[in-house]
């Protein structure tokens, strides 16, 4: 019978995995180490490359003022920081924003009824909603969401937010918009709501579940 080789554990070593695995732990001065935490593998496995036999996480005191020289991206909810996701704080902001940047974008871009002279077109048209929700998700996403999502060892990811907000805000512009064309307030409404509602959902939610270690 072979014997299976055990599988090492991971260790990060101020955010950032150690080659060497638990063989670092030994080499580590006690007088350098600020903290060490362990991590089960449900504690682990969604937020950490590898985490499915635990991690362990080595604080030094020189490791705030050394930068990383990458990025960890972070998915899922499976997180353990000791400051909780700020969800209404977020939640909150996001829907100022979004009212704000909406009602800004409905009044000076949407015009339905009267004609461009210069593009010869609606002012209304899908392409218009599209810019406009791109503008919306950015400004929401970068500026206000993941800066009051930010904690102490996490923060937001950009594109993913992006990409998700954006979805939603085209959705609800279209709405918006056909109901405009159409004169149809049920369009309308539906449109409102998917802007003033669906937006800070999903910014939020984005902003909470894929995130990157600071």
């Amino acid at each position: 019978m072979v014997a299976t080789p055990c599988r090492d554990i991971t260790v990060y070593v101020d955010g950032v995995p150690d080659v060497r695995g638990s063989s670092i732990l030994g080499l580590l001065s006690p007088q350098d180490v600020e903290q060490i935490q362990v991590l089960s593998p449900s504690e682990a496995g969604l937020q950490y490359i590898d985490g499915g036999r635990g991690v362990i996480l080595v604080e030094t005191r020189q490791g705030s003022s050394r930068e990383s020289p990458y990025r960890i991206h972070v998915n899922g909810f499976g997180w353990n920081e000791p400051e909780s996701y700020p969800w209404l704080q977020v939640l909150g902001a996001s829907a100022l924003g979004t009212v704000a940047v909406a009602g800004l974008t409905s009044r000076t871009v949407f015009e339905c009824s009267d004609e461009d002279p210069m593009l010869k077109s609606p002012r209304c048209h899908p392409t218009a909603g599209m810019a406009a929700a791109l503008v919306t998700s950015a400004a929401i996403s970068r500026v206000i969401t993941r800066a009051v999502g930010r904690t102490d060892g996490s923060e937001g990811r950009t594109y993913p937010a992006l990409l998700l907000g954006a979805a939603t805000a085209s959705a609800g512009y279209l709405l918006y918009l056909h109901g405009e064309k159409q004169g149809s307030d049920g369009s309308r409404a539906a449109g409102q709501i998917v802007l003033a509602v669906g937006i800070p959902l999903t910014l939020t939610l984005s902003d909470r579940v894929f995130r990157m270690l600071r």
